[in-house]
């Protein structure tokens, strides 16, 4: 979300992710606090608005020969490769870091929002170990950037004129996405976890036992029990800042389900007039944790059609015949539905 990155860092410190030891953030939520100065400093604008402008001159540039697709190729990588692209890759990578670093007294000091105004502004200056531990969360959690990642499709509006899309921060967007999302529950399920390497703790008899087994663990085989740790910390840090980062206002509640945050992050990703189309779970416009979600687009008219279907025939092996799923069409805001959304329902 290029926008947040106009914000910095704001640390909370109540809403820590597990392995955060709380009496190590003593010392760093005294320069949590962000200044005027800060904020400014970490506008990344300008040098984006470069690459950006960069980006959009290549895809003018007609494939008519083999030489102009080698010239195109040959800037592509120039400017990936530039050091502008790469700190603001840096700068990018940093915000995400911050929400997930594990804050403990042996971990590279964390990204409070003074560091955050050093990397935007000198990344030299800041301790390798601090950039090593943010391209490996990045690697880790595999961080995607949308603005980095289609300069040419998100752009810095020109002169005075107003950002088109408040969600992104910028102007622009993609006229079509189309998807079927993955399903799955962010929260780690222990018996699914352990079910194929360890099934008798899967099948334990209740939470409380299976929590006891679990521990014991630690001592009966460190490597099972640091595998397990390692995931659920995981799971828990990809929780934590779907929910805490501001990325996802409607759908980053509750048990998050990858599918809701994905058809949020969809409809962001629109230009103005541009069209979602996705297959997800007919949830969406039915589930608790939506409920903002599917307000959100009847009051913006942004619902062109849902179609429910039931799995009766099978059409997903891996999925119970009753479970239900929909296809999802959305439009941008400046094309509303005003004839209103079509609805089907118990399709086969």
């Amino acid at each position: 979300d290029y926008d947040a990155l106009h914000l910095g860092v704001f640390e909370d410190w109540e809403r820590l992710v597990p392995g955060t030891e709380v009496e190590d953030l003593a010392a760093a939520a005294v320069v949590a606090e962000p200044t005027a100065e800060h904020l400014a400093a970490c506008k990344p604008t300008v040098e984006y608005e470069g690459i950006s402008r960069g980006f959009l001159k290549l895809t003018k540039l007609q494939d008519e020969s083999i030489d102009v697709v080698h010239r195109k190729e040959s800037q592509y990588e120039r400017i990936m490769r530039s050091g502008e692209y790469q700190k603001q890759l840096l700068i990018a990578n940093a915000w995400c870091a911050a929400f997930i670093w594990r804050k403990t007294k042996d971990a590279p000091i964390a990204v409070t929002q003074d560091v955050f105004r050093q990397i935007s502004e000198d990344p030299s200056s800041v301790p390798g170990t601090v950039i090593q531990e943010i391209y490996r969360l990045a690697d880790q959690y595999h961080f995607f950037h949308w603005h980095l990642a289609f300069p040419d499709v998100f752009h810095v509006p020109e002169g005075s004129k107003k950002v088109e899309n408040e969600h992104t921060g910028l102007s622009g967007g993609f006229d079509v996405v189309l998807g079927n999302p993955p399903w799955e529950r962010i929260k780690l399920q222990e018996k699914e976890w352990f079910a194929s390497r360890r099934p008798d703790i899967a099948n334990a008899t209740n939470a409380a036992v299976r929590r006891k087994m679990i521990s014991s663990l630690s001592t009966e085989d460190p490597g099972l029990y640091h595998a397990f740790l390692q995931d659920r910390r995981k799971a828990e840090g990809e929780s934590h800042i779907l929910r805490n980062s501001g990325r996802f206002p409607l759908c980053g509640r509750g048990d998050i389900n990858t599918y809701t945050v994905f058809a949020e992050n969809k409809r962001m990703m629109l230009n103005q007039t541009g069209r979602v189309g996705c297959i997800v779970p007919s949830g969406i416009a039915t589930d608790d944790t939506t409920k903002l979600f599917f307000q959100d687009l009847m009051n913006s008219k942004s619902l062109v059609s849902l179609f429910d279907f039931e799995n009766k025939k099978g059409l997903f092996p891996g999925v119970h015949r009753s479970y239900k799923f929909c296809l999802l069409t959305l439009t941008g805001r400046k094309r509303p539905s005003s004839s209103g959304a079509e609805f089907v329902f118990f399709a086969h």
